[in-house]
């Protein structure tokens, strides 16, 4: 069973050049989870396919106006964002490379299960402003990773980079 992720921190770390996710769990606990760009390439699509579902769904658009509608959606959501201290780790916290994840999705949430290769997994549950909020934090990390940025929509690359500081869920 995957340990329940309350809420996460996530930064670039270049002497890895790997993401790093810090993860407070349900007992006060944390664990680290490192993000690969191979990885990321993977996951972030997915993420950002359900939120345009999520859209979609709300109101036939055209294409303009589909992105009219994501961009004031992701705009709102980033201004909820709250400053928070972020999660640490504690001494003997597990810590493993994402192998996989898994996609949980419905109308109103997407649940993303970490797993790791030798059985390590921890999930976490986003309603769609929450997914927002943490994909522009990822995409302030990614770049300050300086990976291809190819695959973020406008909608996301738009944003104000001061929120880059910013912790979430």
């Amino acid at each position: 069973m995957a340990a329940n992720l309350k809420r996460l921190s996530t930064e670039y770390v270049g002497r890895e050049d790997r993401i790093k996710i810090v993860g407070e769990l349900d007992d006060a606990q944390s664990v680290v989870i490192w993000m690969t760009n191979r990885m990321g390439r993977r996951v972030v699509p997915a993420l950002l396919q359900w939120l345009e579902k999520q859209t979609s769904r709300s109101a036939a658009a055209s294409a303009v106006e589909a992105r009219v509608l994501q961009s004031f959606a992701q705009g709102a959501a980033v201004a909820g964002l709250k400053a928070q201290t972020p999660v640490t780790p504690h001494a003997g916290s597990s810590a493993w490379l994402m192998q996989a994840i898994d996609f949980n999705a419905t109308e109103s949430h997407i649940s993303l299960t970490f797993r790791g290769r030798q059985g390590e997994s921890a999930s976490v549950r986003f309603k769609a402003s929450e997914l927002r909020q943490w994909l522009s934090i990822l995409h302030l990390t990614w770049l300050k990773a300086q990976w291809p940025s190819l695959l973020w929509p406008d909608w996301i690359k738009r944003e104000n980079p001061t929120q880059q500081q910013m912790v979430i869920h």
